[in-house]
């Protein structure tokens, strides 16, 4: 049993939101990551895991301008 996942089913403000946006970049459900990574961004803005994933999501579904965006904001955070 997947004990991260366990507690994020039981607190959704956990940060642990990441760790299930990485497990959905891992089935490749791209858009799913990405829903999940924007509420991340709004809720923990100074978590740089939010956008190296998101850069991750991005770089699948191709979109550069988006990603260089985030890439920058995640080195400042």
């Amino acid at each position: 049993m997947d004990k991260f996942a366990l507690v994020y089913e039981f607190n959704k403000d956990s940060p642990l939101i990441t760790y299930e946006a990485s497990k959905e970049l891992d089935n490749k459900n791209y858009e799913g990551a990405l829903k999940l990574l924007e509420t991340a961004a709004n809720k923990y803005p100074y978590h740089p895991t939010v956008y190296f994933l998101n850069c991750i999501a991005l770089a699948h579904k191709i979109n550069l301008n988006l990603l260089k965006k985030i890439l920058l904001k995640a080195i400042i955070s």
